[in-house]
């Protein structure tokens, strides 16, 4: 779970292991609608690129009496570590315009990065693809085709599995970051699997979508040491299933978290009396 620029594992019962990663992404804005918001952002880029030169030129200068190396003083400490490679940039970027001023971006200024939204990605997938950004997406979030464009413009079913085709990592996450009671059903953390089935029914490999809800999405946060895959010296977080994991009929039956079970089917309250298990003579 991302919250603001945190990254926590959903835990029950206690804290621990809850924060997993804190402060991996530097959040950058350069959208189509904003030409003074782009031409700031480049002048500071600019900035500390020419301070990422002038210490290299420093560095290797052999004279003994070159002085002191240059100061950073005026420059970004976050674009310093972008430049670097030491943090990733994230944009929110979902219309093939902000889509393609990210890729200008990138092009111009290379660095690891994240794109959430990219409802229209599938239009200028190559391209995303070579900028080497993963994408975050909602599979089910539409966006309807702009009639006055004579281009490709819109949601499309198959935007998971044409980034894939074209390289890009995925992760897939809901429309809502929150487990919705009204009884409207189907667009929050409940139904996480139903937005990877979607991706799946557009072409997405289903190998592809289940790595987009784990190891791949583990991979973006930048915590795939410690969770998204089982492996030895991970956390030992899992879920088991009655069926397929992308079946609209399957329930998880359990859940583990940090080598603890968190949750049992037949024990909570809102899915115990759904299909409950039958009995064993060693559970009698």
């Amino acid at each position: 779970v991302m919250a603001g620029n945190a990254v926590a594992k959903l835990t029950r019962g206690s804290l621990d292991g809850l924060l997993t990663a804190n402060g991996p992404w530097v959040s950058l804005s350069y959208t189509s609608t904003s030409p003074s918001g782009r031409r700031t952002l480049r002048e500071n880029l600019d900035k500390a690129r020419d301070h990422i030169r002038a210490t290299r030129d420093h560095a290797l200068d052999a004279d003994p009496d070159k002085g002191d190396a240059p100061s950073d003083k005026g420059v970004d400490k976050n674009h310093l570590a972008l430049l670097q490679g030491s943090k990733t940039a994230r944009f929110n970027a979902s219309g093939l315009k902000d889509l393609l001023a990210v890729c200008d971006f990138l092009e111009e200024y290379p660095m690891k990065a994240v794109v959430v939204g990219g409802q229209e990605a599938w239009a200028c997938a190559g391209r995303l693809g070579r900028t080497g950004a993963a994408l975050v997406i909602s599979p089910r979030a539409k966006r309807q085709a702009d009639s006055r464009l004579n281009r490709d413009s819109g949601w499309s079913i198959e935007n998971a599995a044409t980034l894939h085709a074209a390289g890009v990592p995925l992760a897939i996450i809901p429309q809502r970051a929150s487990i919705d009671r009204s009884g409207i059903a189907g667009r929050d953390l409940m139904a996480l699997a139903m937005e990877a089935t979607f991706a799946i029914r557009g072409g997405l490999p289903q190998k592809e979508a289940l790595r987009a809800l784990t190891v791949d999405a583990a991979k973006i946060l930048g915590v795939a040491e410690r969770v998204g895959s089982l492996e030895i010296g991970k956390d030992a977080d899992l879920i088991i299933c009655d069926g397929d994991l992308f079946d609209y009929r399957t329930f998880v039956q359990w859940a583990v978290v940090n080598g603890e079970v968190v949750y049992d089917k037949d024990t909570a309250p809102y899915f115990s009396h759904i299909r409950p298990r039958e009995q064993s003579v060693e559970e009698d």
